[in-house]
């Protein structure tokens, strides 16, 4: 139980840093990927994270009915639970925060996939005139 509680502690830990938008650069696409990608796993997580706790807990709780007393791993359970829920929270208000970076970004992008369409099919056209481009079929044709 302790190797579980010290990793879902450094998940926790680590996910509330890299969602964490106060100490990065909202401007750069990679921090902007980063943070989502972050809040992906959260909410992929969710339900395995919460199951783990409760599970731990209830481990901890019968222990204790038992007469094995595992007073530190109850209040860190309980404390990571807190955690937990406040972690949710501050997924749902960070991708509130970043949901304008992104809007911008992906404009960005899809203004700079129209503008290459366009250079693409420009560039077909000229290919279209060049002499190699042109051929002829049969016998005749080919001499």
């Amino acid at each position: 139980m302790t190797s579980q509680l010290k990793e879902l502690e450094q998940f926790l830990s680590h996910s509330k840093n890299a969602i964490n938008i106060k100490s990065k650069n909202m401007e750069d696409v990679f921090e902007l990927l980063k943070v989502q990608e972050n809040l992906q796993i959260i909410h992929k997580r969710k339900e395995e994270v919460f199951l783990k706790l409760e599970m731990i807990e209830q481990s901890l709780l019968t222990l204790e009915k038992m007469g094995i007393s595992k007073d530190e791993d109850l209040k860190k359970i309980k404390h990571n639970k807190e955690e937990w829920n406040n972690l949710l929270k501050m997924a749902v208000t960070v991708e509130k925060d970043i949901a304008s970076p992104v809007k911008a970004e992906s404009d960005k992008s899809k203004e700079n996939l129209a503008k290459f369409e366009e250079h693409l099919k420009e560039y077909y056209i000229k290919m279209k005139k060049e002499d190699f481009y042109q051929y002829k079929t049969g016998a005749e044709a080919s001499r």
